[in-house]
Parts: structure tokens; sequence; C-alpha cells
């Protein structure tokens, strides 16, 4: 689904509480990134599913089928991409202690069951500020 600006604002009229109302409204429309940066947390905690930048692309070629079917077991709550950093893969999966060698996380592709405590932590972050 193409989330445009109208349809952004559909959304956080209808499901958001009111301080995220607030607080979406605040950033000007001028600045559609940043919009789209609260927006994206706050349809991830309401309806979860995936985000993925219009400009964003997955280099398999099966493209974000691949890339979910090559997840083993049930699919996790979260998944989010970095770049830049220099953590080494062990077994397919991430060791959590080079949390800080995997580099920027990326908010262009980010994957999560709705109502995931980090999504939520972190739009209370931005609320808070």
């Amino acid at each position: 689904m193409f989330w445009g600006h109208a349809e952004a604002c559909g959304f956080i009229d209808d499901i958001a509480t009111d301080l995220e109302r607030a607080c979406f409204y605040i950033i000007n429309p001028e600045y559609g990134a940043s919009r789209a940066d609260f927006f994206r947390l706050t349809l991830l905690k309401y309806l979860g599913g995936v985000w993925m930048d219009h400009k964003c692309t997955i280099s398999l070629p099966g493209g974000l089928e691949e890339l979910c079917n090559g997840i083993p077991g049930s699919p996790p709550e979260l998944i989010l991409c970095t770049w830049g950093g220099n953590a080494k893969r062990h077994d397919g999966r991430l060791d959590p202690s080079t949390l800080l060698q995997r580099g920027e996380i990326s908010n262009g592709f980010m994957y999560a069951i709705a109502r995931r405590p980090i999504i939520t932590m972190t739009l209370n972050d931005v609320l808070s500020n």
C-alpha cells in the first residue's frame, strides 16, 4: 500500500492518540521526511507490517518475498536494517553483543508486529521530545 500525505493524515486522524495527533500536526508539512518518520512509527505501532521507503531496494533476486521466505521458523517480532557496520553473522543470526558494531539503524525498511514495545517506546521518546 502506498501511503501519501493525505492517507497518512487520515490514519493519524482516525487511529492516533490526541498527543500523537498533535505532535504529527505540529511538524511543518514542508518537512515531509519528518512527518514520514513520525508516521511510520505510528503506523507500525498500531498496524504492524513492513515499511519500505519508495526509494528502498532489496538486493535479492526474489525481492521482499525471498527475504521473508528466508527467515527460519516463525517470523520475528521485529526486523530492522543497518548500514555502515561491521558485525558478522553467525548461523544466519547477528550476535546481540555486536549491536554497536552493526552501524546506523535505517528507518527506510522496518518490519514489526503491531504493538511491539520497542516501537511504542521509540514513539514515546519522540513524543517526549
